[in-house]
């Protein structure tokens, strides 16, 4: 055994936390590039496994995800181990040197291991993009010893690796602090590559596409308690993360709804809560070592949590410090909660009703009606939020404009019912529907783009007349992100062909039109009775659970 460790969220006496001040002389001056804080510097032997966590993103949203901290410490923290941090882009004047590691300055292809962490379709190019970069080969059977081993993993690619399947070497479905040590332990105890890729193929969750399409049944963590988590995260000064400076805190993985198009909900099935006393030690500990006094929540459904009420009150009563609340679930706010939502600092009330048509809701089984949703704005303005964002879904099948118009008189009868509310304090997202895999709208279609352009057309100008501020997401962007979702691993050539195209929309359908890639599901939808290129990744999610839930929705969004 190569490797000991201990799954304790403690820090190891052997790893130094450094604070890393990265300077470059400008005359006889020395400009200050970037602090950051927790930072792990370990000078190892050439024996050593030397691991990259990659994030292919911007250092914001490598610094806001959790996957980032968690591999980052639990790698450093075992023996023989060298970890660092390769991020797409860096911050302007940063002074960091792009496809190179921000500890020390290595190239990508003088790693052993890259650990790819990606939590967006779009961003499979980036991936790309880092590879030929760094002079690393594309495809995974063009690798050979002498390149690092391509290791994959994130919510997306739980759900339908195979987009990714000609490209990486390791795809990990589900969660991974459970069997990170067996996979390094693994790696130190084979002779060569195709040994590793061998012997690693038997750990629950790991997927080796150079062995086929193979079932492989979906890794996670019984107890959160038991596993290890980052109390020491990365603090940046002077850069914010998504969510604000603030230690992270996951409350809970996982989710109890059953909303239809929610891939997240169905792929980090079963809900899982962290017990308020780790919850406790974690927020305690992670305040000294973070140096911050700010919490910021992690969890699909915050209030679900079953002692949620509780560990709001420690942090705001008992430490009196602020948090920050992730988008919540309309039905699970209630007057106090909102009142120590307040009391937290929080100013945004961010909630997602996804749609006001009562079919769309029932369908997609999340739903609230809609004085009950004015009575909750109303609520919140009372309380002191001075701001309300709130997230709707459109282009659901058979719906028409009905979906739009539902939003529009919504948003004149919330300033005609609550009087003090002020159309700057408001603002819309919204969302064409993207079919997920994994879930039971992965037969759908994406709604034709000129409807959704329609949509969103009468939208801006219907609210602009009251002034509310609203968010679209692109529906060009939301096709190739669908297409990419529900894809086979005959997409890896358009990736590639993206990435040299220039990473656009219109590179997009140049690198679809040149590969030859059959795309047509995107406009048609696929039949219950055809094979998904998903199929062998077993989630503990029946495929007729599915189908029922698909025909359930079908029944309806008719009526």
């Amino acid at each position: 055994m190569y490797i000991r460790y201990k799954y304790v969220a403690t820090v190891m006496p052997y790893v130094k936390y450094l604070r890393m001040q990265e300077r470059v002389r400008i005359g006889a001056g020395v400009k200050l590039l970037l602090r950051e804080c927790n930072v792990v510097k370990k000078h190892g032997r050439p024996s050593d496994l030397h691991a990259a966590i990659v994030y292919p993103s911007t250092y914001v949203a490598a610094i806001s995800s959790l996957a980032t901290h968690m591999l980052y410490f639990m790698l450093n923290r075992m023996d023989s181990v060298i970890a660092e941090r390769v991020f797409l882009k860096y911050p302007e004047g940063s002074g960091l040197e792009k496809y190179r590691s921000i500890e020390f300055r290595r190239k990508m292809r003088d790693f052993d291991i890259l650990f790819f962490s990606v939590h967006y379709e779009p961003n499979y190019v980036n991936i790309v993009d880092m590879l030929v970069n760094s002079k690393i080969p594309l495809y995974a059977k063009d690798r050979h010893g002498e390149y690092p081993v391509i290791i994959v993993g994130g919510p997306t690619v739980t759900a339908n690796p195979e987009p990714l399947a000609e490209i990486a070497d390791v795809l990990v479905i589900g969660e991974i602090e459970n069997i990170l040590g067996k996979v390094v332990d693994t790696y130190f105890s084979s002779r060569n590559k195709s040994e590793f890729l061998d012997a690693v193929a038997s750990i629950r969750g790991i997927y080796v596409p150079m062995h086929g399409k193979h079932r492989v049944s979906k890794n996670y963590v019984e107890n959160l308690d038991e596993v290890f988590y980052p109390i020491a995260q990365i603090q940046t000064e002077g850069i914010e993360p998504a969510y604000g400076r603030g230690v992270i805190v996951e409350t809970t993985r996982g989710c109890k709804w059953h909303c239809q198009f929610c891939m997240e909900g169905f792929i980090s099935k079963p809900k899982r809560d962290r017990s308020f006393a780790k919850i406790r030690k974690i927020i305690e500990k992670g305040l000294e070592v973070n140096n911050v006094s700010r919490v910021v929540f992690y969890a699909l459904s915050f209030f679900d949590h079953n002692e949620a009420d509780r560990i709001l009150e420690f942090t705001v009563n008992d430490l009196g410090i602020n948090a920050s609340i992730p988008s919540l679930r309309p039905n699970t706010l209630n007057d106090y909660r909102l009142e120590l939502m307040i009391k937290a600092g929080q100013k945004t009330l961010t909630i997602a009703p996804e749609t006001l048509c009562w079919n769309i809701g029932a369908a997609i089984k999340k739903f609230i009606m809609e004085h009950k949703l004015i009575e909750l704005v109303g609520k919140a303005v009372k309380a002191g939020f001075r701001n309300i964002k709130l997230y709707f879904i459109i282009g659901f099948p058979n719906i028409g404009f009905e979906e739009v118009s539902r939003i529009i008189e919504f948003s004149r009868k919330i300033f005609k019912k609550i009087k003090s509310l002020k159309s700057s304090q408001v603002r819309f997202s919204v969302n064409p529907l993207i079919p997920k895999p994994q879930t039971p709208l992965q037969w759908l279609p994406l709604e034709n783009l000129k409807t959704l352009h329609r949509k969103m057309n009468y939208l801006t100008k219907e609210l602009r007349k009251i002034s509310i501020t609203t968010d679209f997401y692109e529906p060009k962007w939301a096709r190739v992100q669908a297409t990419i979702a529900l894809g086979d691993r005959d997409l890896g050539k358009a990736l590639e062909l993206w990435y040299f195209y220039g990473k656009t929309v219109s590179g997009w359908h140049r690198a679809l039109r040149y590969s030859n890639v059959n795309v047509e599901y995107i406009k048609e939808g696929r039949s219950l009775d055809e094979e998904l290129p998903w199929s062998h990744i077993d989630l503990g999610i029946s495929l007729d659970y599915l189908k029922r839930g698909y025909m359930f929705f079908n029944r309806l969004i008719s009526r």
